[in-house]
């Protein structure tokens, strides 16, 4: 009598904490970067700059660093190269990228420190730079130091 009972109450639960056995994710699994709402936000204590440093790694690279406000823990990012703006002014464009966490993990808001290198980075006489989150302006910059 009593397994028919425990039987019945675990399948319930089984079926209310699961949606069919599949993790929670993205309904749509077409959406891009730029048909989603960027995940994180306020961007503070930015620091953006060149090195181009003289050396054995003879190769400038970009250095990227701020802070932001995640929804959950485990987020990682990636920075993408998009264009340099030319009009009075060389703007270098660039897309950043916030992946959510593929594991289950809590719900809570979560303070990322953001380091981010992009070496190779031939452009050294940047006037300033653009970094969008998702089709929107995320960090604007009007000046780009070259560290030598």
């Amino acid at each position: 009598m009593l397994r028919p009972v425990l039987f019945l109450g675990l399948l319930i639960v089984l079926t209310a904490c699961g949606n069919g056995g599949e993790l929670a994710g993205p309904t749509n699994l077409t959406e891009t970067p730029e048909t989603m709402t960027c995940p994180v936000r306020n961007p503070r204590d930015v620091n953006i700059w060149i090195d181009a440093m003289p050396g054995p790694n003879d190769n400038p690279t970009l250095i990227v660093e701020f802070k932001v406000i995640a929804p959950t823990p485990g987020y990682t990012f990636t920075l993408g190269y998009t264009s340099i703006k030319k009009t009075n002014a060389s703007v270098a464009k660039l897309r950043f990228f916030a992946r959510a966490p593929t594991e289950l993990t809590i719900q809570v808001e979560t303070e990322f420190d953001v380091h981010l290198e992009m070496p190779n980075f031939y452009r050294q006489d940047l006037d300033g730079m653009e970094i969008s989150c998702d089709g929107e302006t995320f960090i604007s910059l009007d000046e780009v130091k070259t560290v030598y």
